[in-house]
């Protein structure tokens, strides 16, 4: 479904109202592996359009996500240092420093090059998605977002971040078991 596009509320309605229902007759599947991500993961969402940040916060918050907002490239790179996120979102076209400035900086620090950064764009040009991978986005998403591929995308860059840091943490108990032998 496209966010602000109205005309095809209905199937995503109806899939809110089946959830609720199957909730409440507790006929819902076990939480899954995905549902256990969303519960605790923290994204932040950098656009200077408010309808946009408004939409796609309450999409992913809908999904359990902790959702935290910035409308400039100045203050997303306030607010990760602050709390760094397991995910952006962040806008390729805005004032004062681009998406792909602000991804730039971002992976310079070692503390934070790891962070998954998907660009959101009303641009479908290659070159704008060349560059968005160039500078370390981990995916590129254009607008009008369609609910389905956004929270599959997100998903899906979590759980590869998930993964990314227990391969990390099992290399390092590795190493460890090795040096005391």
């Amino acid at each position: 479904m496209l966010i602000g596009n109205t005309d095809h509320g209905y199937n995503f309605l109806k899939d809110i109202l089946l959830k609720d229902i199957l909730r409440n007759k507790n006929l819902e599947p076990n939480i899954s592996d995905d549902s256990r991500i969303s519960a605790v993961a923290s994204i932040l969402i950098v656009d200077n359009d408010p309808h946009n940040l408004h939409i796609l916060s309450r999409l992913l918050q809908r999904e359990h996500y902790s959702v935290h907002l910035a409308t400039n490239g100045a203050m997303a790179l306030q607010a990760v240092q602050v709390q760094a996120p397991d995910l952006i979102l962040l806008d390729v076209h805005m004032s004062e420093m681009s998406g792909f400035e602000v991804c730039n900086v971002l992976k310079q620090s070692s503390l934070i090059c790891d962070i998954p950064i998907l660009f959101i764009s009303a641009s479908d040009d290659l070159d704008d998605k060349v560059k968005g991978f160039e500078v370390g986005g981990a995916d590129y998403i254009t607008k009008p977002f369609q609910f389905q591929e956004v929270l599959m995308r997100v998903r899906h860059q979590l759980k590869l971040r998930t993964l990314q840091q227990q391969l990390e943490a099992k290399n390092r108990e590795l190493q460890q078991a090795i040096a005391e032998r």
